[in-house]
């Protein structure tokens, strides 16, 4: 299972996600979202995200509890990881959001139950800005996918032979979920699980990622 959508009568998925190319999507091993990007979660995320949104603050520390409950009630996952990761954002974004959500979930674990990377030395870091996905075709925004993660720096030491989880906050067309994965794995890791806050409804459809 990658985007968690039913099969097809023929077995099969069209979400670009598992169907494109599978020896691409295979270094993910599977994909996992808290809600739907709709309503409530999405405004919720966009505050988040974005500079001067109103009602931004507090949303880390709610997201980072989210997501730690996730992993209290997902133990057949939680027990299987080494170590949990987020996908890191550019170098002086406004707001980093990746890396706030990272440092609220090491917060809300604070007895250190789960393997939670160390966010101020974080094995995955990005080293410079990169051409964004958003409004780009499904082509496009593949291209940014792999531009992202020529740009990302990993602790080779840190991740070898683990069982990662990738956390981030939104999964659309899964192209960069995917990428940075398969970045991960040649890198060295045993094996990579992705989560997210939410995932576009309409993602197997939609060019958004």
């Amino acid at each position: 299972m990658i985007c968690a959508r039913a099969l097809t009568e023929e077995g099969s998925c069209t979400a670009e996600t598992c169907a494109t190319d599978r020896r691409k999507a295979a270094a993910l091993s599977s994909a996992a979202a808290i809600g739907s990007y709709t309503g409530l979660l999405a405004e919720a995320i966009r505050a988040f995200k974005y500079p001067g949104h109103p009602g931004r603050g507090g949303f880390a520390e709610i997201f980072g509890r989210v997501i730690v409950g996730w992993l209290w009630e997902h133990a057949d996952v939680a027990d299987d990881l080494d170590l949990i990761v987020v996908n890191p954002t550019e170098p002086n974004r406004a707001v980093p959001h990746t890396e706030l959500l990272l440092s609220a979930i090491k917060r809300a674990d604070p007895e250190g139950v789960f393997p939670v990377d160390d966010p101020e030395s974080p094995v995955l870091r990005k080293t410079r800005p990169t051409i964004r996905s958003h409004g780009r075709s499904r082509v496009g925004r593949r291209e940014a996918a792999e531009a992202h993660c020529e740009a990302l720096e990993v602790d080779v030491n840190a991740i070898l032979y683990k069982r990662l989880l990738i956390v981030d906050d939104v999964l659309t067309t899964g192209s960069q979920l995917r990428e940075v994965s398969r970045l991960l794995v040649r890198r060295g890791a045993e094996r990579v699980r992705g989560l997210v806050l939410a995932r576009t409804p309409d993602m197997w459809a939609a060019s958004d990622g």
